[in-house]
């Protein structure tokens, strides 16, 4: 394929970023992690998305997660969103992190989901 190609296509998957943000709290939800907070931060919350962007998600866990919990955890996130339609290729970024981080590094501007 085309470098063209690929950013356009790329383009086309960041346009729908909203859903799958819908889709990662369905999956959310369906993992039992319902008390989970979603945070869209980063270029695509501020309306400045690029062929070269990602889609920054932070999830915001009740308990902060060991790195095994964590590995753990994004391996059955992406499975779930497989699943729903979400295609691999798909540039989301995933964050997990605990109550302990809350404040912390926060971007200039971020969307709760």
């Amino acid at each position: 394929m085309s470098r063209r190609r690929l950013g356009a296509r790329r383009l086309r998957l960041l346009a729908r970023w909203r859903d799958w943000v819908t889709l990662l709290e369905r999956a959310l939800g369906e993992l039992g992690l319902e008390g989970a907070r979603v945070h869209v931060v980063g270029g695509v919350a501020e309306g400045r998305m690029t062929v070269a962007s990602d889609i920054d998600v932070v999830i915001e866990l009740p308990q902060e997660p060991s790195f095994d919990e964590t590995v753990e955890l994004r391996t059955r996130i992406w499975e779930k969103l497989e699943q729903l339609g979400v295609p691999l290729e798909a540039p989301l970024e995933i964050h997990l992190r605990g109550p302990q981080h809350r404040g912390k590094e926060e971007p200039a501007r971020s969307m709760e989901m």
